[in-house]
């Protein structure tokens, strides 16, 4: 298996909660490749603003996300674009706190062209 077939299966889990962090962890030489990779997919999703009115409780979001292969697929095909915004901030948090060296990428333009995660940079001044 090469590892562009290695990223393109990883980069489905990578938004699953329960997977974010072991992901980092095992995977942390590619961590850079998974990132780029859940950044040009999170750019397709027509809406991540959007949120269907008979979605789950967030109680329910493990029972939702069990047996999920693609995170990003799952909510863009659902119109969950809230609840996979959301998702996608978890995650990019805490692979930063994994791999902070992601940062790099994550403060780059094209990062910047995704209003969505502005939050990332912002945050550290906040807490200030």
């Amino acid at each position: 298996m090469t590892e562009d077939e290695v990223v393109n299966v990883l980069v489905g889990v990578f938004l699953h909660p329960s997977y974010t962090i072991p992901l980092m962890g095992c995977f942390r030489p590619i961590a850079q490749h998974i990132v780029d990779k859940a950044v040009a997919l999170l750019r397709l999703v027509p809406n991540l603003r959007s949120i269907p009115e008979d979605t789950a409780g967030e109680d329910d979001r493990d029972k939702v996300l069990d047996g999920i292969v693609n995170v990003i697929e799952f909510y863009s095909q659902q119109g969950r674009g809230l609840d996979l915004h959301e998702l996608t901030c978890l995650a990019f948090c805490r692979a930063l706190d994994m791999a902070p060296f992601l940062l790099r990428f994550l403060s780059s333009p094209v990062f910047f062209s995704i209003a969505m995660f502005i939050f990332v940079l912002v945050l550290p001044f906040c807490a200030k």
